[in-house]
């Protein structure tokens, strides 16, 4: 669940699955983080998936903290649910990476097939099927310099999907997906494989596509608390 930042209240709507908000990471500057705290109440914690894991930036948005992935072998694991077929993901980042390499923000960790993923790539935000190709990519191209709120919803049942970009429609459209597997992994996926290069201050998933309600308050209250547009 999103804390607010002014009062510390709770939303009231849907909690998400996993949610990890870089305002909970604790060190120094340029301190390597081996544990993120899931904050939706379900104990999925992230570690660091191989090494020292990526490195904490403080004092970098908003005068909050983030979680720096250098596009080396460093991603964080947690524990994820037994398959993700209907989801909303949403995702405050900053991408440095360029070119067609897909930069993983969420994906599984087993390597299979049919396996979800949700980046960036070629500078668009993109939903992946592992093994079959991309379910839907997002219209707006972003540049390597800011940070942007991500997102998108996908139903299994309709096979609709939608993109939002700072809290703004950015793209939608119908595309068979046949998700069997789990997110379970920030920054990286199976494999070690399609790293993050860049920044991450907060990312959450929902099994559920969230309604235009519910993702107009967590937009807003995002931008509240980041203050990145």
């Amino acid at each position: 669940m999103i804390i607010l930042s002014g009062g510390g209240d709770v939303l009231s709507f849907t909690p998400p699955e996993v949610e990890f908000d870089a305002r909970t990471l604790t060190g120094s500057d340029d301190s390597f983080i081996t544990l993120w705290d899931d904050s939706s109440g379900n104990n999925r914690d992230a570690s660091a998936v191989v090494g020292s894991g990526p490195v904490l930036k403080t004092n970098i948005l908003n005068g909050h903290s983030i979680c720096r992935c250098d596009g080396g072998v460093t991603g964080l694991d947690f524990t994820g649910n037994s398959t993700d077929a209907t989801i909303t993901v949403i995702a405050v980042v900053k991408c440095t990476g360029t070119g067609s390499n897909f930069r993983t923000i969420l994906a599984d960790r087993s390597n299979g097939s049919n396996a979800p993923l949700f980046g960036i790539r070629s500078s668009k935000i993109e939903l992946h099927e592992l093994d079959v190709g991309a379910v839907g990519v997002s219209t707006t191209s972003l540049n390597t310099t800011d940070f942007f709120t991500v997102a998108v919803t996908f139903d299994d049942a309709t096979n609709n999907f939608a993109f939002y970009l700072n809290g703004t429609a950015d793209g939608s459209g119908t595309q068979a997906a046949n998700f069997t597997r789990r997110f379970a992994g920030i920054g990286i996926r199976g494999g070690n494989l399609d790293r993050f290069l860049g920044d991450i201050a907060y990312v959450a998933y929902w099994n559920s596509v969230l309604s235009s309600g519910e993702l107009t308050t967590r937009f807003n209250d995002l931008r509240t608390v980041w203050a990145h547009y």
